[in-house]
């Protein structure tokens, strides 16, 4: 008579011991993996200066060109709530501007500011 229940209390032992280490995978598979940063770029130079388009954010060529945040914000005709999180192309239209104009206005301020970064 004791062989039933001996029988039942393995099963439910070997059922605890599987769904621990059901958790025990779960929780490791959730754990975010741990990836060393990618290698930092060297920064653009002057000669990627053609390689701007409007469709680009200000937040972008700030990184891109190692610019501080604000220099590019400091030269805009008028502030804008969105930078540096807008496009050169919606800056733009917002502000009714010429596209053309102003992107190569953006680029002679950036070329600027690479000349004398390097120059000190």
């Amino acid at each position: 008579m004791k062989k039933p229940y001996l029988e039942i209390i393995l099963v439910i032992v070997i059922i605890l011991v599987l769904v621990g280490i059901a958790v025990t995978l779960a929780n490791e598979i959730k754990r975010p993996i741990r990836l060393p940063p990618p290698p930092r770029r060297a920064p653009w130079t002057v000669n990627e200066l053609p390689r701007i388009q409007p469709w680009l954010t200000f937040d972008y060529l700030n990184h891109v060109f190692r610019l501080p945040p604000t220099y590019l914000a400091n030269k805009l005709p008028k502030p804008d709530a969105h930078y540096p999180n807008i496009s050169i192309e919606r800056y733009t239209d917002r502000h009714g501007l010429n596209q053309a104009q102003f992107l190569n206005a953006i680029k002679v301020d950036i070329q600027d500011y690479l000349k004398t970064a390097t120059s000190t």
